[in-house]
This record gives C-alpha cells, structure tokens and sequence, in this order.
C-alpha cells in the first residue's frame, strides 16, 4: 500500500501541470467592443481555481495542493473614437441690390417749329417747346453763323415767334438748349423748311446760299499764252447793275476784274503792234485793255486765237466772312469759284 501512494501523487502532479500548461496556451477571451465615446472598455477575467484535495488510503492527509495564481493575459485597449469638431460654417453673402444708373429727369419733351412765308422771302418761325427738370431754355437760329440770332432765359415750357430776313445757308438748323439746375443741359434740334432765296445756276451742290440771283447774257473768252479773258455784257450787283466787265485770269491762279471801256467805233486793234507767228493780238474791249496796261501784256502775253462768244453766267456766293465769292462759267463749261471782289485768287469749283 505504501508502494501505490507515491505513484497516486506522481499522478496527480502531471494532471495538475497540464492543467496549468493549458492555461497558458489557451487566449483569454476578448469582451467585445461598443463604440460608445469614452466607455470604458471592461477587461474579461477568468476566475479559474483549482483547490485538488487527494487524501492517501490509510487516513494520512498530505499537504494540499494549490495551483499557482491565475495567469491574466494583457488586454489591448482600444484608441478611443476622436471626437469631429463641427466645421466652421462661412457666413452666406448678404444679396446686394443691383446698382440702377438714375436718369437724369432733364428732358426736352417736344420741340417743334411752325413756318410761315412773308413777302421778300422772309421767314416767321415760331418755336414751341416743353421740358422736365429745365430751370429754363435757350433759342438759337443757325441762319446765320459768325453772329448768331438767339434767345437766353427762356421759360421751361413756351413759344417765340421771330421774323427772318435772310439765310446763309439752305434749309438753316433751329435748335434749343434746355439747363437743369445742377448746371447740366440738353439740346434738340431741327432743320427748317426754307430755301435759299436765289437758286444756284450749276448742279454742284454748295453749302452756301447765292447772295442774289445769276446775271446771265452774252459773254466772250479769248485764250492767251498764259491764262484767258471772259467778257460779260453786265453783272447785277445788289445796289446796281454794271456795263460791259473784262475778268483776267493768269495761270497762276490770280484774278482782276475790270471795266469794260471799248465801245464802237474806237479802233478794234494797233496795226502797229506785230505778234510773233502763229499768235495774235487781242481786238476789241480785250485788245484795248491789253494795250493799255503792261502788266496785263506781261501776265498773259499773247494770245493764242481769236475771241469766241458764248452765253455766260455769274453769280456772287452769300458769306458772313470778310471778302466775297463768286462762281463764273467758262466756254468750255467748267466753274470757277473767285476769291474776293474786285482781285484776288481763282480756282476750278468743285
């Protein structure tokens, strides 16, 4: 019996060993994980004891045997969830108003000419306007540009009758200006319904009126080496109407005009005077005033052919400025427009 009792404990401390060996290998159970913020995860502990009591035959109680204290295996603590801070939110844009340009309530509503024609050509324009937003209106009449005719400190809203004696120019514009209080102005205008008095007796359009009506009649021109001479039998000036004129024109561009003193019975030529071959020496009105002034001789020489006679025209232009123009036809048709009364430059118009 005594033999048994040791092979009994030999026994009983290989079980307790693979028990305790078991222990070890085996893993610890895991709790499982709740993702609740800040929970504290709780640690799973097995309460594993083994109180073996063997008590031998023959009543002899040996010491007991205790397993060795519980092995815990290291729980892996989980990194908390992290907290998402909300974004800041931007302020949404506060909805501007579209910016709208104010107009400026100064308008010229209506403006409006009524004309009536009165003996000698004259002219009774009456204007009619209104306004918003005028202090007051001015009035003006391009008939005339160097001085011009015009009306200031006109009602807002009115009318104003005038009678006209004349235009420079065709179909003259009539305007008016409307001033607000701020110092800002406005204009209309219109061109009136009035002809030049005296018609143009070339095609060419001119910007100009004629100052009075053409003189037309019988005229000559003789061709010299240097420029030309017309003839007209009369002009028609504003206050007279003239004899014979004798126009010399140098191919210079200069021209005079001159009184035609010849008249029948003077002698039409100087036998004593012998051009050159092939050029002649100018007869008549030509002939005497070419005799008598040197300068002429010298300007235009000889001449080139005999005279010949056609149905001329002449015709003054209406200015403001200093100086006078006139449009004159040539035999062979063209225009030329002089500058100045008596003397001065010519040149082919247009």
């Amino acid at each position: 019996m005594r033999t048994k009792a040791p092979c009994l404990l030999i026994l009983i401390g290989m079980v307790l060993w693979l028990i305790l060996a078991c222990r070890y290998v085996m893993p610890t159970p895991i709790a499982p994980v709740t993702n609740t913020p800040d929970a504290e995860i709780p640690t799973a502990t097995p309460d594993l004891t083994l109180d073996a009591q063997v008590t031998p035959e023959g009543g002899k109680e040996p010491g007991a045997a205790t397993a060795s204290p519980e092995a815990t295996m290291p729980t892996p603590t989980l990194p908390s969830t992290p907290t998402l801070a909300p974004m800041p939110t931007a302020p949404l844009p506060t909805a501007v108003p579209p910016v709208v340009a104010t107009q400026s309530p100064l308008t010229i509503t209506s403006f409006t000419l009524d004309i009536e024609d009165l003996p000698g050509n004259v002219k009774r324009i009456t204007f009619h306007w209104t306004t918003v937003g005028a202090e007051f209106v001015e009035v003006y009449s391009h008939s005339q540009m160097r001085f011009p005719i015009w009306w200031s400190n006109q009602p807002p809203n009115g009318s104003l009758t005038h009678d006209f004696s004349w235009t420079y120019y065709p179909n003259p514009r009539m305007s008016i200006a409307a001033q607000g209080p701020d110092g800002e102005r406005v204009y209309a205008s219109l061109d009136a319904d009035w002809p030049c008095a005296y018609p143009w007796f070339f095609d060419r359009s001119h910007s100009n009126c004629a100052s009075i009506a053409v003189s037309q009649g019988p005229a000559a021109e003789q061709r010299f080496e240097h420029g030309r001479m017309i003839w007209m039998q009369s002009l028609t000036l504003h206050d007279r109407t003239t004899g014979g004129v004798i126009f010399v024109l140098n191919d210079s561009g200069q021209f005079r005009r001159y009184d035609d003193t010849w008249t029948e019975g003077q002698p039409e030529s100087d036998p004593a005077i012998v051009p050159p071959a092939g050029l002649q020496q100018p007869i008549r009105g030509f002939g005497k005033l070419w005799r008598e002034n040197a300068d002429i001789q010298t300007a235009l020489g000889w001449a080139l052919s005999a005279e010949v006679g056609f149905t001329g025209a002449w015709q003054p232009e209406s200015t403001e400025s200093l100086g006078a123009y006139a449009f004159l036809q040539t035999l062979d048709g063209q225009i030329l427009r002089t500058s100045g009364w008596e003397s001065g430059s010519w040149a082919v118009w247009p």
